[in-house]
């Protein structure tokens, strides 16, 4: 694209350059170069509009903020138990690790969803510490005065305040950006048994009669 622009290639060049320089000064330039070189005389400048005009592409455009958003990778809600015969707060929720390399759970949390949609905290932040999860490993939360099963040490425990719903309940599980990464619901978990995960593949779950918490020094079952 060609444009006719007033004055000499010296005039245009220190004109241009004033302009994305010193916009304020561009008008007293103007009238420099009409003196100069006379107001009558003209050439034709070559722009290269279509080199200018090609756009960035995104995965090159640098962060505004300076720091990457960080990636999360996939934890899954792997077995709960709400109760036994004996203690309604012999509780566990149990987390697996289906990837190839160690998971930090500093910043993750735990809610707890009603029938009608709210949620309520039940695992927070805090609660998770420093912890991570070893590839392809378990993590074991539990009733921190209720859980008495001793072949599998909590690597965390919630509040003794808070308890599971043996019936009608959902678990969510949220990374440190506020996102869902995996949540269950069931309508009820008998006494003494617990529902774990079929597949780490999809979400179903079945009942298992005798519960199997692992923590994260368990191999994978």
């Amino acid at each position: 694209m060609k444009k006719a622009v007033g004055g000499g290639i010296a005039g245009i060049s220190l004109l241009i350059s004033v302009a994305f320089l010193f916009p304020a000064a561009t008008d007293s330039f103007f009238n420099l170069l009409r003196e100069t070189f006379g107001s009558g005389n003209a050439v034709v400048l070559e722009v290269p509009l279509g080199e200018k005009d090609e756009p960035i592409p995104l995965e090159n455009t640098p962060s505004l903020g300076g720091t990457p958003q960080a990636s999360y990778k996939r934890v899954l809600i792997s077995e709960v138990m709400t109760g036994t015969s004996a203690s309604a707060v012999d509780e566990f929720v149990e987390l697996y690790n289906p990837n190839d390399e160690a998971v930090p759970l500093a910043g993750w949390s735990i809610k707890k969803r009603s029938g009608t949609g709210s949620e309520s905290s039940f695992v927070s932040s805090a609660r998770f510490k420093e912890s991570s999860i070893p590839p392809h490993r378990y993590f074991l939360i539990a009733h921190e005065a209720g859980y008495t099963n001793a072949a599998a040490f909590p690597d965390a425990f919630w509040p003794k305040s808070y308890s599971l719903s043996p019936k009608e309940g959902t678990l969510v599980l949220y990374n440190p950006e506020g996102e869902i990464v995996d949540e269950t619901s069931w309508d009820s978990i008998p006494k003494d048994q617990s529902i774990a995960r079929i597949s780490w593949e999809d979400s179903a779950f079945s009942l298992l009669p005798t519960p199997t918490p692992q923590s994260i020094e368990a191999r994978p079952r």
